[in-house]
Formats: C-alpha cells, structure tokens, sequence
C-alpha cells in the first residue's frame, strides 16, 4: 500500500469516527442545545477529514482541495457549542447567524471559484496555488478559533469542581486542533516545502479535538463511553477490512481479507452484545438500588408521620392533663376556704 493509499484510509476512519460522535451527541443532546452544536461539530469535522481523504485518494485533485474549505464550517458550530455551555446567550442567534454566513460564503466561494485555490498539481504533495482571498479564509478561522478559546479561558477561572474538569477537556482539544493546523499547515511550511504533504494532520487531529470535548461532555456516563468506544473501535476495523480485499494482488487474499472481514463482524457482534447485556445488568441493579432508596424514604416518611401523630397526641394529652390538676387543685382551695368560713361562723 503506498503512502496515499495509507493517509486517505486513516482520514476516512477519522471521518467515520467523528459522525459516529455526531449521530450520539445528537440523540443524547436532543433536549440540550450545547451538546447539540457539538453535534455538528463533529459532523463537520467528519466532512473534512473526508475531504482531505478525498483528495489523496481520487482523481480531480481541484475539486477535493477547494471542497477541504468545509471545514470552516466546523468554527461557528463550536463558537455556538462555547456560547450555549458559557451560558453567553446575549444576542447569540444574531451572532451564531454571523459566523455561520462568514463561513458559507467562504465555502461557496472555494468550491466555485478561484479566490482560494487557483489549481493543484498533478504530482505529490500535490501543491496549491492559492488564490486573493485565501489570507482572508485564515483570518476567519484564527479569530473563530481566538474567540473560542477565550471564552472558554474566561469560564475555566470562574469555574469550580466538575464544569472546571470539563473546560480543562475542551481547551486541551481545541489547543491540539488548532496548535497542530497552525504547526503543520502555516509555520513548517514557510521553512521548507518539504512540510506541505502533512496539511492534512489538522484534519486527523480534529478526532481528538472532538473525542476529548465529547468524553467531557460524557464524562459521568462512563458505562455508555465504554459501549460507544467499543462501538466505534469495532466500526474502524471494520472499515479497514472492508477497504484491503481492494488494495490486495492476488485473488487469494482478496477472498482471505473477505473471509477475516466477516469473522471480525461475527466476533465483534458478540462483543458489543456481551457488553451492552453488562451494561443492561448495571442498569437493573441500578433500578434496584433506586426502588430499594425510594422504600426507605416512603418508611422514614411514615416514621415521620407516626412520631409527628404521637407528639401532637402527647401534647393534647399535657393540655387535657394541665386542665384536670389545674382543676383539682382549685377544688382544694375552695374546700380550704369553705372550711374557714364554716370556723368562722361558729365562733359568731
């Protein structure tokens, strides 16, 4: 397999891993609107890892380097995810709705014209001749990435406990996305030319960015993180086993490569089986300890009940008791008084 082949199939399964991030944050996130965005984060960085993969590996070298500007659309999917975890909601459609048309026209622009990309040559590293509004395209990516960033840095030092831990993940993942796209694709090149076959690591690097920022988001449910890894490790294999039967010589070890692929699927199956039926056992148990928790409460509450009754009964019972001695000693005082009164009119 030459080095082509190799770079376009790991971009792929960073594609693959990155919208199966997108599909479970967008089925957990339906009712929270950060973990939403975050989303299409990851879908847009799926797009642009295909992208890249695109462009090493098929004909058309043009269209799949102009169609690499997607990725900017990653950046205001994330300015939206940092504004709704911020809780920065002043004016934040008005502003989301500004990021999202720079980043739409950007896109549109490099597909159909030149402004960004004038041609791409026809040999390896497959250089581009960049166009008058390729500058422009940077400075919309660094100032989304500033902006995130800042926020970011300025909830981390007002943060406390587990929101802390979170953006200590996010600000690590955005710092290895973008530090590796600005290492990468601007300083080393300026250096030697030589650096240029590696701008595609900022497409690889966006699987970390977007697994740390989602295993943050996840964090408290590490039984699913589990079942979601597994899951996504499984689907990885299985996209590489189903690529080599193309990339092998011979008839033999395509059918070789096919035979393997399908006892990877049968193995794999039972695994994740094997561990979602583990996870089901937690979650039984955990039904258990709760419905245990709640007739403990329901019986401390009855307790409560009882001893609320036995005051009020003891306190009605002191009244009616303070009443009856109060009564009783009036009595003898008046028997004291009727007996004086009696000695007294004897003696009259």
């Amino acid at each position: 397999m030459d080095i082509l082949k190799f770079k376009g199939i790991i971009l792929f399964i960073v594609a693959f891993l990155n919208l199966a991030f997108a599909f479970f944050l967008w089925r957990k996130g339906r009712k929270e609107k950060a973990t939403f965005h975050l989303g299409w984060v990851a879908f847009f960085s799926a797009v642009y890892a295909f992208t890249y993969g695109g462009a090493w590996l098929f004909e058309n070298k043009l269209f799949w380097s102009k169609a690499t500007w997607l990725g900017v659309l990653i950046l205001p999917a994330y300015i939206t995810f940092v504004y709704y975890f911020t809780e920065t909601t002043k004016h934040l459609k008005l502003k989301s709705l500004f990021w999202y048309l720079g980043a739409i026209i950007i896109s549109y622009l490099a597909l159909t014209t030149p402004y960004f990309i004038k041609k791409v040559s026809l040999e390896y590293p497959f250089l581009e001749e960049t166009g008058p509004l390729e500058p422009l395209g940077r400075v919309y990516i660094i100032t989304c990435l500033g902006l995130a960033i800042f926020y970011l840095l300025k909830e981390y030092f007002k943060s406390r406990g587990f929101r802390k831990l979170q953006l200590k993940y996010f600000i690590l993942g955005i710092a290895i996305y973008s530090g590796g796209g600005v290492l990468f694709a601007g300083i080393l090149p300026l250096f030697s030319p030589e650096f240029i076959k590696y701008i595609d690591l900022s497409a690889l690097l966006s699987v970390f960015w977007v697994g740390l920022t989602f295993y943050a988001v996840f964090k408290k449910r590490l039984f699913e993180i589990r079942v979601i890894l597994t899951e996504l490790l499984v689907g990885a294999l299985g996209i590489i086993l189903v690529i080599l039967p193309f990339l092998m010589p011979t008839t033999f070890l395509k059918i070789l490569t096919v035979f393997i692929f399908l006892l990877f699927c049968l193995f794999g199956y039972f695994l994740i089986k094997a561990i979602y039926q583990e996870l089901k056992a937690e979650e039984i148990l955990e039904e258990k300890v709760k419905e245990r928790t709640k007739e403990l409460e329901k019986s401390k509450e009855e307790i409560q009940k009882a001893y609320e009754e036995i005051k009020r009964r003891k306190e009605k019972l002191e009244k009616v008791l303070k009443a009856v001695v109060g009564r009783e000693l009036r009595m003898i005082e008046l028997k004291k008084r009727i007996k004086e009164l009696e000695e007294k009119l004897k003696k009259e």
